[in-house]
């Protein structure tokens, strides 16, 4: 008798948590905090639709799914479509999911391209790259390859862990790591200026470069930077 009191106090509490909240109510939060073609987690939705449990979130996900009211664009990621004059409806790019699961989320920074991807951004190839690389401490395993949306992609977990206070001087030492020489030229130039606007400082360049093979800070030192950092 007991025992089947408490099972009914229980299920009462569960119920007065789930508040029935109306469907384009809950879309209209994920919109005002993420807008329209923005990846969401699965865990950002859940945190705001905090009325409902896990699984009746899943369940409200299902049913706006089949209601084209919400989309999934990856594992765990959803987003907000939106809609043609011809009924068409927006697909989420694979830069975007990237971007959400290895290299930032809102304010939040931790992780980096790295190889050609890198170079080509900094102008210092003009080869494009078959494959993507990235650097992210969002990263159980030391190397990964995995495919996001059909396009193969290597991920390295990164050995300190990144931050919008360190991410450039990083992306800096795997530039000079990755080019496995010192720059010339427009490649000076362009160096410069990255350096430049992005405050790089030269303690951190000098701090980070351990974990970076020997030849990258030589390499950097032999371009003639120095005067460059923030000091």
């Amino acid at each position: 008798m007991q025992l089947t009191l408490n099972t009914e106090i229980i299920a009462d509490m569960m119920c007065m948590k789930e508040r029935v909240v109306d469907k384009e109510e809950l879309i209209g939060r994920l919109l005002k905090r993420f807008g329209e073609n923005a990846p969401i987690f699965i865990s950002e939705i859940a945190e705001e639709w905090g009325e409902y449990s896990r699984s009746r979130v899943f369940q409200l996900l299902r049913e706006m799914l089949k209601d084209g009211m919400i989309a999934k664009g990856d594992n765990g990621i959803y987003y907000l479509p939106t809609v043609t004059l011809t009924g068409q409806r927006s697909v989420l790019g694979h830069e975007d999911i990237i971007d959400k699961r290895f290299i930032y989320s809102g304010d939040d920074i931790f992780g980096y391209y790295s190889g050609l991807s890198l170079l080509n951004g900094l102008h210092l190839t003009t080869q494009m790259p078959f494959r993507i690389e990235l650097v992210t401490s969002n990263a159980s395993a030391t190397v990964r390859k995995i495919e996001v949306d059909g396009f193969p992609i290597t991920v390295r977990r990164s050995k300190v862990k990144i931050s919008k206070k360190n991410v450039y001087a990083l992306m800096l030492l795997e530039a000079f790591t990755e080019m496995r020489r010192p720059l010339k030229g427009r490649e000076i130039v362009y160096m410069k200026e990255f350096a430049e606007s992005r405050k790089i400082r030269k303690e951190d360049v000098v701090r980070y470069s351990r974990y970076f093979p020997l030849y990258t800070m030589k390499s950097i030192l032999d371009t003639g930077l120095d005067n460059v950092f923030t000091r």
